[in-house]
Protein backbone atom coordinates (compact mmCIF):
# COMPACT_ATOMS: atom_id res chain seq x y z
CA UNK A 1 0.00 0.00 0.00
CA UNK A 2 1.21 3.19 -0.93
CA UNK A 3 1.61 5.50 1.98
CA UNK A 4 0.25 9.09 1.71
CA UNK A 5 2.77 11.76 3.17
CA UNK A 6 1.70 14.36 5.93
CA UNK A 7 3.84 17.14 7.14
CA UNK A 8 2.80 19.10 10.54
CA UNK A 9 3.98 22.76 10.70
CA UNK A 10 4.72 25.30 13.38
CA UNK A 11 6.42 28.07 14.17
CA UNK A 12 9.55 26.95 16.43
CA UNK A 13 8.64 23.07 15.66
CA UNK A 14 9.44 22.26 19.23
CA UNK A 15 6.57 20.76 20.54
CA UNK A 16 3.37 20.72 19.25
CA UNK A 17 3.94 20.00 15.39
CA UNK A 18 6.15 17.17 17.42
CA UNK A 19 3.79 16.07 19.29
CA UNK A 20 1.64 15.62 16.20
CA UNK A 21 4.18 13.90 14.08
CA UNK A 22 4.66 11.66 16.81
CA UNK A 23 1.00 10.97 17.29
CA UNK A 24 0.39 10.06 13.68
CA UNK A 25 3.38 8.05 13.59
CA UNK A 26 1.74 5.93 16.81
CA UNK A 27 -2.05 5.86 15.57
CA UNK A 28 -1.33 5.14 11.86
CA UNK A 29 2.13 4.64 10.56
CA UNK A 30 1.50 2.09 8.22
CA UNK A 31 -1.22 4.41 6.83
CA UNK A 32 1.24 7.78 6.50
CA UNK A 33 5.20 9.00 6.22
CA UNK A 34 4.94 11.66 8.74
CA UNK A 35 7.70 14.47 9.43
CA UNK A 36 7.71 17.86 11.30
CA UNK A 37 9.37 21.01 10.83
CA UNK A 38 8.90 24.56 11.55
CA UNK A 39 9.00 28.23 9.87
CA UNK A 40 12.10 28.29 12.42
CA UNK A 41 13.94 25.76 14.27
CA UNK A 42 14.85 25.36 17.97
CA UNK A 43 14.95 21.90 18.91
CA UNK A 44 12.56 19.34 20.79
CA UNK A 45 11.45 20.61 23.75
CA UNK A 46 12.10 18.23 26.86
CA UNK A 47 8.24 18.70 28.34
CA UNK A 48 6.91 17.44 24.96
CA UNK A 49 9.10 14.39 25.32
CA UNK A 50 7.90 13.91 28.59
CA UNK A 51 4.30 14.62 27.88
CA UNK A 52 4.53 12.06 24.78
CA UNK A 53 6.56 9.93 26.85
CA UNK A 54 3.65 9.17 29.67
CA UNK A 55 1.35 7.87 26.55
CA UNK A 56 4.16 5.22 25.50
CA UNK A 57 5.17 7.59 22.64
CA UNK A 58 9.13 7.95 22.42
CA UNK A 59 9.96 11.47 20.42
CA UNK A 60 13.39 12.01 21.76
CA UNK A 61 14.92 10.86 18.69
CA UNK A 62 12.80 13.51 16.48
CA UNK A 63 14.57 16.46 14.87
CA UNK A 64 13.75 20.17 14.67
CA UNK A 65 13.77 20.92 11.06
CA UNK A 66 12.87 24.23 8.99
CA UNK A 67 10.40 24.13 6.42
CA UNK A 68 12.86 25.11 3.93
CA UNK A 69 14.33 21.80 3.75
CA UNK A 70 11.57 20.29 2.92
CA UNK A 71 10.02 21.93 0.27
CA UNK A 72 11.40 20.45 -2.73
CA UNK A 73 9.66 16.77 -1.17
CA UNK A 74 6.08 15.46 -2.12
CA UNK A 75 3.26 16.22 0.37
CA UNK A 76 -0.22 15.00 0.35
CA UNK A 77 -1.33 16.95 3.94
CA UNK A 78 0.32 19.94 5.03
CA UNK A 79 -1.30 20.54 8.08
CA UNK A 80 -0.30 23.85 10.16
CA UNK A 81 -0.96 23.53 14.03
CA UNK A 82 -0.30 27.24 15.20
CA UNK A 83 -1.91 30.50 13.91
CA UNK A 84 1.87 32.13 13.18
CA UNK A 85 3.10 29.02 11.13
CA UNK A 86 -0.43 29.21 8.80
CA UNK A 87 0.44 32.57 8.07
CA UNK A 88 3.88 31.96 6.74
CA UNK A 89 3.57 28.60 5.62
CA UNK A 90 5.35 29.20 2.14
CA UNK A 91 3.68 27.53 -0.81
CA UNK A 92 3.38 24.10 -1.96
CA UNK A 93 2.48 22.47 -5.04
CA UNK A 94 -1.83 22.23 -5.95
CA UNK A 95 -1.95 18.35 -5.11
CA UNK A 96 -0.77 18.80 -1.81
CA UNK A 97 -4.11 19.30 0.54
CA UNK A 98 -3.30 22.21 3.17
CA UNK A 99 -5.18 21.94 6.89
CA UNK A 100 -5.08 24.48 9.49
CA UNK A 101 -5.72 23.35 13.08
CA UNK A 102 -5.22 26.12 16.05
CA UNK A 103 -3.33 25.11 19.16
CA UNK A 104 -2.49 27.07 21.77
CA UNK A 105 1.49 27.18 22.68
CA UNK A 106 2.57 25.04 25.67
CA UNK A 107 5.58 26.51 25.27
CA UNK A 108 4.47 29.73 26.77
CA UNK A 109 3.07 28.13 29.99
CA UNK A 110 3.81 29.19 32.92
CA UNK A 111 4.32 28.07 36.73
CA UNK A 112 5.81 25.10 38.62
CA UNK A 113 7.21 22.73 36.20
CA UNK A 114 4.09 19.90 36.80
CA UNK A 115 1.89 22.80 36.07
CA UNK A 116 3.76 23.24 32.81
CA UNK A 117 3.76 19.39 31.81
CA UNK A 118 0.40 20.09 32.33
CA UNK A 119 -0.38 22.62 29.69
CA UNK A 120 1.94 20.27 27.47
CA UNK A 121 -0.41 16.87 28.35
CA UNK A 122 -3.76 19.09 27.62
CA UNK A 123 -2.25 20.27 24.61
CA UNK A 124 -0.89 16.35 23.21
CA UNK A 125 -4.47 14.98 24.38
CA UNK A 126 -6.29 18.03 22.10
CA UNK A 127 -3.67 16.95 19.03
CA UNK A 128 -4.60 13.48 19.50
CA UNK A 129 -8.56 13.95 19.52
CA UNK A 130 -7.98 15.98 16.39
CA UNK A 131 -6.05 13.28 14.73
CA UNK A 132 -8.60 11.19 15.92
CA UNK A 133 -11.23 12.85 13.74
CA UNK A 134 -9.12 13.09 10.83
CA UNK A 135 -8.10 9.82 10.46
CA UNK A 136 -11.96 8.56 10.43
CA UNK A 137 -12.48 11.79 7.97
CA UNK A 138 -9.40 10.31 5.29
CA UNK A 139 -10.71 7.47 6.10
CA UNK A 140 -13.82 7.60 4.59
CA UNK A 141 -12.63 9.76 1.60
CA UNK A 142 -10.15 6.64 0.47
CA UNK A 143 -12.95 3.98 0.82
CA UNK A 144 -13.86 4.57 -2.56
CA UNK A 145 -10.64 3.92 -3.84
CA UNK A 146 -9.80 0.96 -1.65
CA UNK A 147 -10.54 -2.92 -2.08
CA UNK A 148 -12.35 -4.40 0.58
CA UNK A 149 -10.67 -7.84 1.25
CA UNK A 150 -11.85 -10.84 3.05
CA UNK A 151 -9.13 -10.92 6.62
CA UNK A 152 -8.72 -14.75 7.17
CA UNK A 153 -8.17 -14.45 11.03
CA UNK A 154 -5.99 -18.13 10.95
CA UNK A 155 -3.97 -16.86 8.00
CA UNK A 156 -3.04 -13.48 10.30
CA UNK A 157 -1.94 -15.63 13.17
CA UNK A 158 0.09 -17.76 11.25
CA UNK A 159 2.26 -14.74 10.40
CA UNK A 160 4.13 -13.56 13.72
CA UNK A 161 5.06 -16.14 16.75
CA UNK A 162 5.81 -13.33 19.23
CA UNK A 163 3.80 -12.84 22.73
CA UNK A 164 1.65 -9.42 23.85
CA UNK A 165 2.57 -7.46 20.59
CA UNK A 166 -0.81 -6.72 18.70
CA UNK A 167 -0.95 -6.36 15.19
CA UNK A 168 -3.21 -4.46 13.06
CA UNK A 169 -5.52 -6.17 10.33
CA UNK A 170 -7.87 -3.59 9.62
CA UNK A 171 -9.31 -0.34 10.97
CA UNK A 172 -13.38 0.73 11.36
CA UNK A 173 -14.13 4.48 12.58
CA UNK A 174 -11.18 5.40 14.24
CA UNK A 175 -10.88 1.58 16.15
CA UNK A 176 -8.09 -0.62 14.62
CA UNK A 177 -8.38 -3.91 14.51
CA UNK A 178 -5.84 -6.29 15.78
CA UNK A 179 -4.39 -9.57 16.38
CA UNK A 180 -2.13 -10.92 19.21
CA UNK A 181 -0.96 -13.82 20.87
CA UNK A 182 -0.65 -14.12 24.50
CA UNK A 183 1.31 -16.72 26.33
CA UNK A 184 1.63 -16.55 30.37
CA UNK A 185 0.49 -13.74 32.29
CA UNK A 186 0.58 -9.83 31.39
CA UNK A 187 0.84 -6.79 33.42
CA UNK A 188 -1.59 -5.41 35.72
CA UNK A 189 -2.88 -1.81 33.95
CA UNK A 190 -5.84 0.43 32.94
CA UNK A 191 -6.42 2.88 30.09
CA UNK A 192 -7.47 6.40 31.17
CA UNK A 193 -9.97 7.00 28.03
CA UNK A 194 -10.34 3.60 26.42
CA UNK A 195 -12.70 0.57 26.15
CA UNK A 196 -11.34 -2.45 25.24
CA UNK A 197 -13.04 -5.35 23.21
CA UNK A 198 -11.20 -8.91 23.47
CA UNK A 199 -12.36 -11.88 21.25
CA UNK A 200 -11.09 -15.19 22.13
CA UNK A 201 -10.27 -16.88 18.82
CA UNK A 202 -8.35 -20.17 19.78
CA UNK A 203 -7.29 -21.75 23.63
CA UNK A 204 -9.00 -20.40 27.08
CA UNK A 205 -8.00 -16.75 28.64
CA UNK A 206 -9.06 -15.37 32.41
CA UNK A 207 -9.33 -11.63 32.32
CA UNK A 208 -8.10 -10.84 35.91
CA UNK A 209 -9.89 -7.73 37.36
CA UNK A 210 -9.74 -6.47 41.02
CA UNK A 211 -13.89 -7.39 41.86
CA UNK A 212 -12.82 -11.34 40.38
CA UNK A 213 -11.61 -12.87 37.43
CA UNK A 214 -13.79 -13.25 33.93
CA UNK A 215 -12.28 -16.45 31.84
CA UNK A 216 -13.66 -16.74 28.10
CA UNK A 217 -13.68 -19.41 25.20
CA UNK A 218 -13.16 -19.49 21.51
CA UNK A 219 -16.18 -17.04 20.08
CA UNK A 220 -16.35 -15.23 23.48
CA UNK A 221 -15.98 -11.95 24.15
CA UNK A 222 -15.07 -9.49 27.35
CA UNK A 223 -15.06 -5.43 26.95
CA UNK A 224 -13.41 -4.01 29.38
CA UNK A 225 -14.28 -0.34 30.35
CA UNK A 226 -11.88 2.48 30.22
CA UNK A 227 -10.11 2.95 33.67
CA UNK A 228 -10.82 -0.62 34.96
CA UNK A 229 -7.86 -2.35 36.15
CA UNK A 230 -7.37 -5.77 34.43
CA UNK A 231 -4.55 -8.47 33.59
CA UNK A 232 -4.63 -10.83 31.18
CA UNK A 233 -3.21 -14.70 31.60
CA UNK A 234 -3.46 -17.39 29.23
CA UNK A 235 -4.99 -20.37 30.63
CA UNK A 236 -3.45 -22.64 27.52
CA UNK A 237 -0.50 -22.81 26.15
CA UNK A 238 -1.20 -20.12 23.90
CA UNK A 239 -4.36 -17.86 23.43
CA UNK A 240 -5.44 -15.96 19.84
CA UNK A 241 -7.53 -13.28 20.65
CA UNK A 242 -8.57 -10.48 18.62
CA UNK A 243 -9.12 -6.61 20.28
CA UNK A 244 -11.23 -3.88 18.79
CA UNK A 245 -9.99 -0.32 20.51
CA UNK A 246 -9.55 3.43 19.25
CA UNK A 247 -6.87 3.72 17.23
CA UNK A 248 -3.72 4.63 19.37
CA UNK A 249 -4.31 2.57 22.20
CA UNK A 250 -1.36 1.56 23.91
CA UNK A 251 -0.95 -2.37 24.42
CA UNK A 252 -0.11 -1.70 28.60
CA UNK A 253 -2.01 1.58 29.08
CA UNK A 254 -0.86 3.66 32.44
CA UNK A 255 2.35 1.30 32.40
CA UNK A 256 5.50 1.35 30.68
CA UNK A 257 7.70 -1.96 30.45
CA UNK A 258 9.52 -4.08 27.91
CA UNK A 259 5.99 -5.27 26.54
CA UNK A 260 4.70 -2.19 25.55
CA UNK A 261 4.70 -1.52 22.03
CA UNK A 262 4.79 1.90 20.48
CA UNK A 263 4.82 1.63 17.04
CA UNK A 264 2.13 -0.93 15.90
CA UNK A 265 2.63 -3.38 12.79
CA UNK A 266 0.03 -4.09 10.12
CA UNK A 267 0.25 -7.71 8.54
Amino acid sequence: MNKQRVLFLCTHNSARSQMAEGSLRSMAGHRFEVASAGTEATGVHPLAIRAMADVGIDISRQASKTVDTLLEQPWDHVITVCDRANERCPAFPKTTRRLHWSFSDPTQATGSTDDRLNVFRRVRDEIRARLTDWLETTSVERRGGISMDVVRLAEKFGKFNDAWSPKVVGEVNGMHVKVVKLRGEFVWHHHEREDELFLVVHGRLKMQLRDGDRELGPGELIIVPRGVEHCPRALTEEVHVLLLEPAGTLNTGNVQNERTVAELERI
